[in-house]
């Protein structure tokens, strides 16, 4: 399948309704989402194989006590996508539904 590729880091963007966040996923784990340049949440996530776990950690977006989101995840031009397998956070559903482009 894909378990062989690596998971993509660096910025990427992507829309819901209005809102157009600059997610930053960063090497060790950690990913930021930026909203007209202020951070709404900053989250920690695991990877292992084509599964990733992601988890709110603080943020005025955040929701920590949804616990762990967990989705398949697939890389592949320059778009990060996400299948969902399970959470609890609304607000998360909705950006991982949709296809983050990278631009850094």
């Amino acid at each position: 399948m894909m378990t062989d590729q690596l998971f993509p880091t660096g910025k990427f963007t992507y829309k819901v309704g209005e809102y157009s966040p600059i997610a930053e996923i960063f090497e060790d784990g950690k990913v930021t989402l930026t909203l007209n340049g202020e951070v709404i949440v900053i989250a920690k996530y695991q990877v292992m194989g084509e599964i990733i776990e992601v988890s709110d950690i603080e943020g005025s977006y955040a929701s920590p006590e949804y616990g762990i989101g967990k989705y398949l995840w697939y890389f592949a031009g320059n778009f990060l996508s996400f299948t969902l397998i399970e959470d609890k956070n609304p607000a998360r559903q909705k950006s991982f539904a949709v296809s983050w482009y990278r631009v850094q």
